[in-house]
């Protein structure tokens, strides 16, 4: 789960927190050349991501990122979702809030003043980026939240990798961007995500 939060007083703050799954639903059979039994996954986020922005009454916007890393034995490979924690999909203070962005995963749209999305470079309907050079993410595309099961943000068809012998994972950089004015009350606005990784059968 990642937790959007937006600071008071003139600068906005956005810190996002997640909640992972590694999906263990298949009660039997084969994956690959791994059976049920004997065949893991792992998931891990990096620390919250914190976006800094200073509202103008044209609007700002911020950036950041969280590196999601899924690990697992599977010769199939795996899918990696990311959803809305709950039925809320903007961000809240109270009775204020900031929306989340139109746009999907395969049609991402470009950010509008008050709203916020998430983007991975080079899958669904993104450009390959790269989205770390962008200085105004609102000249990129965004995809808003979707309620679970969400969107499959990425589909591997072989194991994670190893280095000499020893797990290293496969990393999906997902990049967060939110634009907002001035006419947002200062305060905490926040909301949740949640990633899930699910072994292909």
């Amino acid at each position: 789960m990642k937790k959007f939060i937006i600071g008071s007083l003139a600068l906005f703050f956005f810190l996002i927190q997640p909640t992972v799954f590694a999906n263990s639903t298949y009660g039997s059979g084969n994956y690959g050349d791994c059976q049920y039994s004997s065949c893991s996954i792992t998931i891990t986020s990096s620390a919250a991501v914190g976006l800094n922005l200073t509202p103008s009454d044209s609007g700002s916007c911020a950036i950041g990122s969280d590196s999601v890393v899924v690990t697992t034995h599977n010769t199939n490979g795996y899918f990696l979702q990311l959803s809305a924690t709950t039925s809320q999909t903007s961000l809240n203070n109270g009775s204020s809030s900031i929306s989340s962005t139109t746009g999907t995963f395969v049609a991402p749209t470009a950010l509008t003043t008050n709203t916020w999305g998430f983007r991975v470079d080079g899958q669904g309907g993104f450009g390959s980026g790269p989205t770390t050079n962008l200085t105004n993410p609102s000249l990129s595309t965004f995809s808003g939240l979707s309620i679970a099961p969400g969107y499959t943000i990425k589909t591997t068809t072989t194991p994670t990798p190893k280095n000499t012998g020893v797990d290293i994972g496969d990393t999906t950089v997902v990049w967060y961007g939110v634009c907002a004015d001035s006419s947002n009350k200062n305060g905490t606005y926040s909301d949740s995500i949640t990633y899930t990784a699910t072994a292909n059968p």
